[in-house]
């Protein structure tokens, strides 16, 4: 059996915009005892289809999923579910003070897990679907 690589196209770099990036996943360390995940990955860099990653550093910053942290809940399609329960609050300026609550979240760890365990969605497309959406916010830069 060949060993397939979770491999994720992400955004151009901020700072050289015509560098293309990949992120590769090296590694998954699930602890049940713990209640943590890590991921271990690199970054890959592409001008016009040529691999320039020696150009850049390889340090990359840790990727750590645990309990202590909250996680957006995903519908199947990988769009956040609304909380049910949210109503809008406002500050004497007109600015929403309580936007983080307009979406259900969960412990990091558990919803990540269970989705891992308990959903007919392979591994491979829920850890790309996740790659992106920490592309979105900022992680890799």
């Amino acid at each position: 059996m060949k060993t397939q690589k979770i491999v994720q196209k992400i955004s151009n770099s901020p700072i050289f915009e015509t560098i293309e990036r990949e992120i590769q996943i090296a590694g998954i360390v699930l602890n049940f005892d713990l209640q943590s995940l890590d991921l271990y990955y690199t970054i890959s860099y592409f001008k016009d289809g040529e691999n320039v990653s020696q150009l850049f550093k390889k340090e990359v910053s840790e990727w750590h999923i645990d309990n202590q942290q909250t996680i957006l809940v995903r519908d199947e399609n990988f769009n956040p579910v609304a909380n049910p329960d949210y109503v809008e609050h406002k500050d004497e300026n007109g600015n929403v003070k309580n936007l983080q609550e307009k979406f259900l979240t969960e412990p990091a760890f558990d919803y990540v897990s269970n989705i891992m365990l308990n959903t007919p969605m392979n591994l491979s497309d829920i850890l790309r679907n996740y790659i992106l959406e920490e592309d979105n916010s900022g992680r890799f830069n």
